[in-house]
């Protein structure tokens, strides 16, 4: 099950927040980029945000938003989202959080 629950963690979860997000938030408000990226930060953010973690997805939001929008390509987003996750879950993994 732990496997099964974390390619849904490094897969999954990347593609469907990064397609609405970066695909559907940012880019309906993507008039003014810098408004476009700190509103779909903040919504990422405010769906993450947990106690002890608190200013890392706001900072991971950022970076996502700054990626999409200096490449304009959602699958580099994924990417880092992607990458970013099986590090979380790897750590997790050695350190035996799960």
């Amino acid at each position: 099950m732990f496997f099964v629950s974390t390619a849904a963690l490094v897969l999954l979860a990347p593609i469907v927040e990064e397609a609405f997000y970066r695909g559907f938030v940012q880019r309906a408000l993507g008039w003014r980029r810098w408004t476009a990226v700190a509103a779909s930060s903040l919504l990422f953010w405010n769906f993450h945000v947990h106690a002890v973690w608190t200013p890392a997805p706001l900072i991971l939001g950022l970076v996502l938003g700054l990626v999409y929008g200096r490449t304009g390509r959602l699958s580099d987003a994924i990417a880092c989202h992607a990458a970013n996750n099986a590090v979380a879950a790897s750590l997790a993994f050695i350190l035996r959080i799960y």
